[in-house]
């Protein structure tokens, strides 16, 4: 991933959040164990809503692999009764420049 990236998916599913938007605490933890499971850092895990609806905003940080620095992804999940929106916006760093990230890496 190279830059900044932005898109919107729609999906004929329910999202799979690990907790309704409502419960919060129950939300983020459960976020935070998908996302370290997938060799991720969460960040944030925030409710709040997108034109009324419920959503979740949240953001997360995951090597690069390969390459040194990270790949921030920013989005917003809105949860529907069969389906689900996501708006993303993905952004590449290259090597680590900070001490803040440097420690957390």
């Amino acid at each position: 991933m190279a830059g900044l990236v932005l898109s919107v998916h729609f999906f004929p599913l329910v999202p799979d959040l690990p907790a309704p938007v409502q419960e919060p605490q129950r939300l983020a933890t459960g976020l935070t164990h998908l996302v370290a499971g997938a060799g991720g850092g969460l960040i944030e895990a925030v409710p709040g809503s997108v034109d009324g609806v419920p959503a979740v905003r949240r953001l997360v940080k995951t090597p690069l692999g390969s390459r040194p620095g990270q790949a921030f992804l920013g989005s917003w999940t809105v949860p529907g009764a069969g389906s689900g929106t996501v708006a993303k916006v993905q952004a590449a760093e290259g090597a680590t420049t900070g001490m803040r990230e440097a420690r957390r890496a």
